[in-house]
């Protein structure tokens, strides 16, 4: 809902839902075209830090004169700031990358919650069921890690 016109979430949460490709398919993808020795793929409820990540992948590498970065750069937009995109991108109108960050960190302060992209707790629940499904599945495939 950040990059493109959203008119109706219920509508696009039902096709999210009747998706029938997942995080295996994308990985798989990802694994064939890259053709790595391995594909390392963290849960995210277990996700580390950069640092500990990168710790974790590269265990002899000495992380002590690293640092965390100071901000995120994956910020998600608040639904104001999702209001706001939205007209924009309804109007036709197209924003630089840098435009787009500027208004969704003008717009961070702003937490209030206005059900623009919640999901009903049946959907929530579905999604829940194939994540462990997809997570099941991925840690059987050839040249996939789960950790």
């Amino acid at each position: 809902m950040e990059e493109t016109y959203e008119s109706d979430f219920d509508a696009a949460a039902a096709a999210y839902l009747a998706m029938n490709r997942g995080w295996v398919e994308v990985l798989q993808e990802i694994r064939d075209i890259l053709q790595p020795s391995r594909l390392v793929v963290v849960r995210h409820e277990d996700r580390f830090k950069r640092l500990e990540l990168l710790q974790h992948l590269v265990p002899q590498l000495d992380i002590d004169p690293l640092s965390e970065p100071r901000r995120s750069l994956n910020a998600s937009a608040t639904d104001r700031a999702l209001l706001e995109l939205q007209t924009i991108h309804r109007k036709g109108e197209k924003l630089t990358r840098m435009a787009r960050r500027k208004l969704i960190k003008d717009w961070a302060h702003d937490r209030e919650t206005l059900g623009l992209t919640e999901f009903t707790s049946r959907e929530n629940k579905a999604f829940s069921i194939r994540y462990e499904r997809d997570l099941e599945r991925i840690s059987q495939e050839p040249g996939m890690v789960l950790i």
